[in-house]
């Protein structure tokens, strides 16, 4: 498994006025309808795309919601690891001022 990406805003999560909105840009292209990604929910707040093709995967952690459920809140924390998730989510970081880190 390759290591974790981490995505991170300039101004930090908590401050990050589009994090709703990306958050829904990557979960917008990703389904386990055609076979190409395989969605895991391993513990409430979490939710973990893994491709089909090469086990990259995209880590999404939210925060508790208004209503008090857990996870049921903004983006508060984002990993990728290098593959088919970076393919995936690289162009739609760009779209929301986010870049993948330098090597």
């Amino acid at each position: 498994m390759n290591e974790w990406i981490e995505i991170q805003p300039e101004e930090g999560w908590a401050s990050f006025a589009r994090a709703d909105e990306l958050s829904d840009a990557l979960w917008e292209g990703v389904s386990e309808r055609k076979g190409k990604w395989h969605y895991m929910n391993l513990f409430a707040g979490n939710s973990v795309w893994e491709s089909s093709s090469d086990g990259s995967a995209i880590w999404m952690c939210y925060a508790d919601g208004a209503d008090g459920k857990p996870g049921n809140g903004s983006l508060i924390e984002l990993k990728i690891n290098a593959g088919a998730a970076v393919e995936y989510a690289a162009p739609i970081l760009r779209r929301f001022g986010l870049a993948l880190p330098a090597k």
